[in-house]
């Protein structure tokens, strides 16, 4: 079976060009694929806007083309990922997710479950947004707090390490299929 990857809100990191490392979160993530699962491969990459979902899927097949790597096929999802009709994939995740996400319900289901759902691996989440597991408990959304992350871009561009604002540690979380 071909592995498959999705990244939601794949430009998530400030406006088209604003900054050469805007889509870095993006790169990292194909490095990663890459790493798990070899040279070969379904990358799917979505954003609410389909103007920015054609300019994240053609930055990421020009890396990918720098790399040398043929045989992942780089695919367009356009659309609101709580809304579009979403395909099934082996991992997904999502980087700067707006924090309403953590506090709306769709008919009474946390939004990004569905997200979760469509992964055979869960959702991972990376997010300088503070919460607690036990405080999403109470909503009824369930994580696994993964740790502090790797790394993180912030939504404007303007910082890649592991401490958002020198406040807190970036964390990430994984939302699994229930």
């Amino acid at each position: 079976m071909i592995p498959s990857h999705i990244t939601y809100g794949a430009a998530n990191n400030g406006k088209r060009g604003e900054s050469p490392r805007q889509l870095e979160a993006l790169r990292k993530t194909i490095d990663v694929f890459v790493e798990t699962n070899g040279p070969t491969g379904v990358f799917i990459v979505n954003d609410f806007d389909e103007e920015l979902t054609r300019y994240a899927a053609n930055e990421a097949r020009r890396y990918c083309k720098e790399r040398h790597l043929p045989h992942i096929d780089i695919k367009e999802l356009p659309g609101d990922m709580t809304r579009i009709r979403l395909p099934k994939t082996d991992t997904a995740d999502l980087k700067n997710p707006h924090p309403k996400v953590f506090n709306n319900t769709y008919k009474g289901r946390w939004p990004l479950q569905r997200l979760a759902n469509k992964s055979r691996g869960g959702l991972e989440i990376h997010t300088a947004y503070f919460f607690t597991v036990e405080d999403l408990k109470k909503k009824g959304i369930v994580l696994k707090d993964l740790g502090q992350t790797d790394w993180y871009i912030s939504t404007d561009s303007s910082m890649i390490g592991k401490e958002w604002k020198g406040m807190h540690p970036v964390r990430k979380y994984l939302a699994t299929q229930v």
